[in-house]
């Protein structure tokens, strides 16, 4: 299964005016004021600017499931949102979908024993930064796949099998994973069909623009 995946960097989302936001996502927009920096509320502001991108304007169709996903009750495509530092992510897909993206840093390898099982711990020895990211972007994937976040234990299912290109079955729902590097960040990927590839789309403010001009 070859999978895409949009990206915006918030440099972008900064060029957005406020009337396009207001116009395209003015729910997401509004609450973006609550946020205390101002990354947070670029990222927010580039969620929305993905998310109208690839569906229009459906703000007010979306729906959150039991542990907070949000999802279009009328549309056959999955999708899966995530956000890190200066990029956002949307993944699109059919089925079980979730993504996630982490800035590459030294700074998570203390909670590894508590997130990653022995097996995992001892396989990031030899890259603990790179492989750390890895372990733990695919594992977000599968909790945000399920729909459970942290509600299910990270360090309750193993995601090595991922690594190397095979399924992993966890709550009874077997899943495929994919890791790929950009700009310094981990993005993985996981979903009910093999991932062979996947590509990054980027999108920007100009691109955006130029979409809302054509469709008046």
């Amino acid at each position: 299964m070859k999978e895409s995946i949009y990206y915006i960097h918030i440099n972008e989302a900064n060029k957005l005016p406020p009337a396009f936001c207001a116009a395209h996502f003015a729910q997401r927009f509004a609450a973006c004021a609550r946020f205390r920096f101002a990354q947070q509320r670029l990222q927010s502001v580039g969620a929305g600017a993905l998310l109208w991108y690839r569906f229009g304007d459906v703000e007010e169709k979306l729906l959150t499931g039991e542990c907070g996903k949000p999802y279009l009750p009328e549309s056959p495509q999955q999708f899966n949102l995530s956000h890190s530092g200066e990029y956002v992510i949307l993944a699109v897909g059919e089925g079980a979908l979730g993504a996630d993206i982490e800035r590459c840093s030294e700074k998570n390898l203390p909670v590894a024993h508590k997130v990653f099982t022995p097996a995992e711990q001892a396989w990031l020895q030899a890259a603990p930064v790179a492989r750390f990211e890895q372990l733990w972007t695919l594992k977000e994937s599968v909790m945000k796949a399920l729909g459970l976040g942290l509600q299910l234990d990270p360090a309750s299912f193993e995601v090595l099998e991922m690594v190397e290109g095979k399924p992993v079955t966890v709550e009874n729902v077997k899943l495929y994973g994919f890791t790929i590097h950009h700009d310094g960040y981990c993005i993985s990927l996981c979903g009910e069909k093999s991932i062979k590839s996947l590509q990054l789309r980027e999108i920007t403010a100009e691109m955006l623009l130029e979409k809302a001009e054509k469709e008046g």
